[in-house]
């Protein structure tokens, strides 16, 4: 919650609710493969057990997943790489059936995907960084955004130490 060099303040990735943690962190990884030849190795994986998976990375392999959806409002095989999330989906299942949430949410309707609507939206990305400087180096991370509307997406993230 307090402003510290070289940390993301929570509000960059829309975190700094009421009921938020102090301090969030996530594991550096790389794109070498881990023991079972996936790509995206975290830090732990050296001392990671068969089963015992980590959900610590903000590693492109990490962030990016797959939705599928089927059904008489949705496009047939159709594929796009616009960001997308599990926020997104209770706004497209009530949009879909027609109904309106009193709240406003997190998420978008994910419009790209069903038939009837033209022009799907577009995709601004950004990327944050941030430094703090040590007496052996310097400690730098990276955050890459994306925003569709006023959905924001985390693309991926990660940090290095250069020693001087």
């Amino acid at each position: 919650r307090e402003k510290l060099e070289g940390a993301f303040p929570l509000e960059s990735v829309h975190a700094d609710t009421a009921d938020a943690p102090d301090v969030m962190v996530a594991l550096r990884w790389n794109p070498k493969p881990n023991r079972y030849g996936i790509p995206g190795q975290i830090i732990t994986d050296a001392t990671r057990g068969t089963g015992k998976g980590s959900h610590a990375s903000l590693s492109e392999f990490d962030v990016h997943n797959t939705l599928v959806a089927a059904g008489p409002g949705f496009r047939r095989a159709m594929l796009n790489d616009l960001p997308s999330g599990n926020i997104d989906l209770a706004p497209t299942v009530l949009h879909l059936l027609g109904l309106e949430s009193p709240h406003k949410f997190d998420g978008r309707v994910l419009s790209e995907a069903m038939i009837g609507d033209s022009a799907p939206p577009r995709a601004v990305t950004e990327t944050l960084e941030v430094v703090r400087r040590l007496p052996s180096g310097r400690w730098r991370q990276h955050l890459r955004i994306s925003r569709v509307g006023e959905t924001t997406y985390i693309d991926e993230g990660n940090g290095a130490f250069a020693e001087h």
